[in-house]
């Protein structure tokens, strides 16, 4: 039980939960989402052994999406689409989305 670590379907299905609690919740519940998701996000990418692949980035562009406004939502989109990027993942899935919900300067940088 010691060496026990999360795997890359762990660090998934919470990222999943968080999706579709921003999707419903109350501003409270969408606060813990967010921080939640990004949270398990870091803690993904450090871990070691890990793979990172573009189901991963699909609930965390919803959290973003749904939990966030204004400046935040534009530098947290940014962020991720430019990890994304540099992770290798990004795909038509990303960019139907990004295209719809982020503002075009994203993709000017």
């Amino acid at each position: 039980v010691d060496n026990l670590a999360p795997t890359t379907q762990t660090y998934g299905s919470v990222l999943k939960a968080c999706s579709r609690s921003s999707l419903r919740g109350s501003p409270k519940c969408k606060d813990e989402a967010l921080r939640i998701a990004l949270m398990t996000f870091e803690k993904l990418r450090k871990a070691p052994g890990v793979p990172i692949d573009s189901y991963k980035y699909t609930p965390l562009f919803t959290v973003i999406e749904q939990c966030t406004k204004g400046e935040t939502y534009v530098k947290l989109i940014t962020e991720v689409f430019r990890l994304c990027c540099e992770d290798g993942v990004l795909g038509d899935n990303h960019l139907h989305n990004l295209r719809r919900f982020a503002p075009k300067d994203v993709f000017r940088n």
